[in-house]
């Protein structure tokens, strides 16, 4: 039997090229009018797939993923036997690919069937037990011009024939996308966005969508199972995560936001309850606009407690910079992370003044402080005087401490200067020091 494996070696007849979707670096078989003329098996393979197709045609390969060449041999029915995809385009219209498909039958390859492509170009190829029946489904992500991507799944059947059958299921325009089991029941759907212009306004909305597989009477495909539409100056989808708690499955969905400076974050749940819903949205609907940061900041586990933390940043109030350079700017930066609750509510859990020169983060909340401080950040010195912020009256207030970070020995040293109104408050250097965690390691003498 023809097994798929992971190779790392160069083979000087190149066969390998062929097996377990292995790519190399070393060739490229883009543009190849004709497959390499290959030997034993490998050459039976060339053979079926040419008189199947002809040799007027061009082969492609996936720009990225796992498999990054045109022929790929992978077991996709589970029979402990691999199966061929072949990604090419004919020479008379190379406005689409086309997805040949082999199956190895009493040590013969035999044609199962030639799909067409909804692109010119392949991004990615992917492989899933969609539906639980230990036969994988068939992604194929094409990239456009512009815009949306274009996914195409597919479905085989090796029931009731020698030769599997191919079956289209769906093909959806997406922006990013996420394998994920949200409703619990042990198999993945495909969690997608996807941005649609509305009938009604020509604007281009937002959507995070779910595909489902589905066996209903009418055949196998896969069907819609919700369409969320997002908040509202999305422009561009950067991350995907998810966390599970008992009951809730969420997926966090980080976007550029308006512009391509600012990230906020979206959060789709699934209960058993409800089904699935735009969490955050429930409790509070202008929760999202929390989570405003700049687009570097991505939603992490940062207490690796498998929770994932949304991060938001504001500005300081009653806050300044002085002696910034030309050309340079800076702000009084507040950084929080929420942990998002069960009823969509956002628990502050980490909340800190983010230095701005980006060295380090010096805690707030743990203090006792957050919400209570202002602060005055000097260019020339890199120091930072911390202030009681009057929040009646909405002005600086009494000085508590100076902090600046200095390099000894190459390493970041604290030095502070605690007033003493910072020192009746219980401000000491070991309350200051624990407080700090240093950010930037590349410490430059």
């Amino acid at each position: 039997m023809l097994k798929g494996k992971r190779v790392a070696v160069l083979s000087i007849l190149m066969f390998l090229l062929f097996v377990g979707g292995c790519s190399f670096d070393f060739v490229s078989v883009d543009n190849l009018m004709r497959a390499p003329k290959l030997t034993g098996i490998y050459g039976e393979l060339e053979q079926a797939f040419e008189a199947s197709v002809g040799d007027a045609i061009t082969l492609q390969s996936p720009r990225s993923g796992s498999y990054r060449t045109a022929f790929v041999l992978h077991d996709i029915d589970g029979d402990f036997v691999d199966e061929a995809l072949v990604f090419y385009t004919l020479n008379s219209d190379a406005s689409t690919v086309h997805i040949h498909f082999l199956d190895y039958v009493n040590d013969t390859w035999i044609s199962a069937g030639d799909e067409t492509g909804s692109e010119r170009e392949i991004h990615e190829l992917l492989f899933k037990d969609l539906d639980g029946d230990r036969t994988q489904e068939i992604i194929v992500n094409f990239s456009t011009k512009g815009g949306n991507k274009l996914m195409s799944v597919y479905g085989i059947d090796s029931r009731n024939a020698a030769v599997f059958s191919v079956a289209p299921l769906a093909t959806v325009q997406y922006q990013s996308y996420m394998m994920i089991d949200l409703d619990r029941d042990s198999t993945d759907e495909i969690f997608y966005t996807v941005f649609e212009v509305s009938a009604e306004s020509g604007v281009s909305v937002p959507y995070a969508r779910v595909l489902k597989y589905s066996n209903g009477t009418d055949g196998p495909r896969m069907e819609p199972a919700v369409s969320l539409p997002l908040q509202s100056g999305i422009s561009a989808f950067s991350a995907i995560t998810a966390d599970f708690t008992e009951r809730v499955s969420r997926v966090y969905l980080d976007c550029l936001y308006v512009n391509a400076d600012t990230m906020i974050t979206e959060v789709i749940a699934w209960t058993p309850d409800s089904g699935y819903m735009l969490l955050m949205n429930k409790q509070d609907e202008n929760a999202i606009l929390k989570t405003s940061r700049p687009a570097n900041l991505y939603t992490e586990d940062i207490d690796n407690d498998n929770m994932m933390e949304i991060p938001g940043e504001y500005e300081l109030p009653c806050s300044e910079i002085l002696n910034v350079a030309e050309g340079m700017q800076y702000k009084s930066i507040g950084r929080n992370y929420y942990k998002l609750q069960s009823d969509g509510s956002m628990l502050l859990y980490k909340a800190d003044y983010a230095d701005p020169a980006g060295r380090y983060l010096f805690d707030l909340l743990s203090i006792g402080y957050y919400g209570k401080i202002c602060t005055v950040y000097d260019c020339l010195s890199e120091s930072t005087a911390f202030y009681i912020y009057d929040s009646v009256n909405k002005k600086r207030a009494e000085h508590l401490f100076t902090l600046q970070l200095k390099v000894v020995n190459g390493d970041y040293t604290a030095y502070y200067d605690i007033g003493e109104v910072g020192a009746k408050n219980g401000f000491t250097p070991a309350l200051i020091g624990k407080s700090i965690t240093i950010l930037d390691t590349d410490v430059k003498e």
